[in-house]
């Protein structure tokens, strides 16, 4: 059923694309030189992709538009994914940005625009899960937000270095960064990376990471994103806040703590001067089935292994320390773009522009 409901709509689109192409000659002066923003398969949320649109609403930019799956009303530089008007766009799209894939500006026949030009603008830094999908794809340009990211890209990717802006997330322009040493931790983001197999979920230990923490700080808020991995939350945790994946992007800004095993939210946290906790309940099993580009052993963040957490007098304590120290000594080598500069949209833009 799923396989005769993708070839149908594959056809539809198909349809939608011819009819594009052959009205397009009497729309290519109005609609030439324009600029797309796709997002994780049309999906909203407050992510780069969002965040580059606004800045060129409010920079005064023409002709630049995003593309969701489905919009309930009109909204002025809103396309309504797989619709004539947003193929019309991307048969005259000067640049397209996308933060996943091609999919995220045209469903089943984006290969079809596979000469357009793509810069890859990313959900989050890549540097620590190994993505094999992704080093196969080949796009006008990447970003990337700090060295190591660079060394990643040149030698998993096998991406030639003038293909790298080296301008950092649109997102980091929104971050306030501490540049004091941190001192105290009053709330927390707990966020561990979806697994395709989900009984490895029922290894992390919710009780003893909420206790631990609570042991140290009984106000310290904790927040945990609302996805299938909370379903094997305990019951008798009490006070959790869960987090929409729309409202993570407040929740990131504003907790002092993020506990997470790959995710690439760390990468948030260490641009702002925050701690991570790195609690790798499946480690032995995951660098087997997927595997990571980084070597936690010369890396950023507080860790600990599999599911064997040690009753410490003060794990705050140690979280704050740990990364006080790991986090400057891996930022020394491996600094942001621009860190703090608030320049990481303009600098895309301008590079982008300059390698034309």
């Amino acid at each position: 059923m799923i396989l005769i409901k993708k070839i149908f709509f594959s056809i539809i689109i198909l349809f939608k694309i011819i009819i594009s192409f052959l009205i397009y000659p009497f729309f290519s002066n109005k609609y030439k030189n324009t600029i797309l923003i796709g997002t994780r398969n049309g999906e909203p949320g407050y992510d780069n992709g969002e965040i580059l649109f606004e800045y060129l609403k409010e920079s005064g930019e023409k002709n630049y538009f995003l593309i969701y799956k489905n919009i309930s009303s009109k909204i002025d530089g809103i396309l309504k994914k797989n619709s004539i008007h947003s193929i019309l766009r991307i048969i005259s799209a000067k640049y397209i940005y996308i933060t996943h894939s091609e999919s995220d500006i045209l469903s089943y026949l984006w290969r079809i625009f596979k000469y357009k030009k793509y810069i890859f603008i990313q959900h989050g830094v890549i540097g620590i899960k190994c993505l094999p999908e992704y080093q196969k794809k080949k796009y006008f340009k990447y970003i990337s937000s700090n060295l190591y990211e660079t060394e990643v890209f040149i030698n998993h990717f096998k991406i030639e270095k003038n293909k790298i802006i080296q301008s950092g997330l649109a997102r980091f322009d929104k971050y306030s960064v501490n540049n004091q040493d941190i001192c105290e931790i009053n709330s927390c983001l707990i966020m561990f990376t979806w697994r395709k197999k989900t009984t490895y979920h029922n290894n992390i230990n919710y009780n003893k990471i909420v206790s631990m923490l609570r042991k140290n700080n009984p106000n310290i808020k904790i927040y945990i994103t609302n996805h299938n991995m909370s379903k094997n939350l305990p019951n008798e945790i009490e006070h959790i806040t869960y987090v929409k994946n729309t409202e993570l992007p407040h929740i990131i800004k504003n907790t002092d703590l993020l506990i997470t095993d790959y995710s690439s939210i760390s990468w948030d946290y260490l641009y702002q001067n925050k701690c991570i906790w790195f609690y790798h309940y499946d480690h032995n099993r995951y660098m087997a089935d997927e595997g990571t580009y980084c070597n936690f052993a010369s890396f950023f963040g507080y860790q600990t292994h599999e599911n064997n957490l040690t009753d410490i007098d003060n794990i705050i304590d140690e979280i704050i320390k740990f990364n006080n120290i790991n986090n400057t000594i891996f930022l020394k080598k491996n600094f942001f773009y621009l860190h703090n500069e608030k320049k990481h949209m303009k600098t895309l833009l301008q590079q982008v522009e300059k390698y034309e």
